[in-house]
């Protein structure tokens, strides 16, 4: 599929959509099950931009996002891009495991600048 050749931000109805142009067989829940072994396996990266919106990203590398709600669109940052300083202490018994930064935007104020 193309979800892993080149890097590319999808939610699961996008590659449900997808998969069905190709084979109108396979189920919803074989795509959801499907992401979720690829994420799983480390062969996406799931970004979750909210209660109710998950995107799958093929970019598996450490790095952070720009998501805009209203186009719905999630885009990369490179981690060389931003600089976190601190971090709180974690709790007893617990590692980091890694920094997921979205930054979510919406349209400017024409009227400051």
């Amino acid at each position: 599929m193309e979800l892993l050749l080149e890097p590319t931000h999808l939610c699961a109805d996008d590659v449900v959509r997808r998969v069905a142009k190709k084979d109108s067989n396979v189920s919803r829940a074989t795509v959801y099950n499907t992401l979720r072994c690829f994420v799983d396996h480390g062969l996406l990266r799931q970004v979750n931009v909210g209660t109710d919106r998950v995107f799958y990203d093929s970019n598996t590398a450490p790095h952070h996002h720009f998501y805009d709600p209203e186009k719905g669109e999630l885009t990369d940052i490179d981690r060389s891009e931003v600089s976190i300083t601190g971090l709180p202490a974690l709790p007893a018994g617990r590692a980091l495991d890694s920094v997921d930064l979205v930054i979510r935007l919406k349209p400017a104020d024409p009227g400051r600048e």
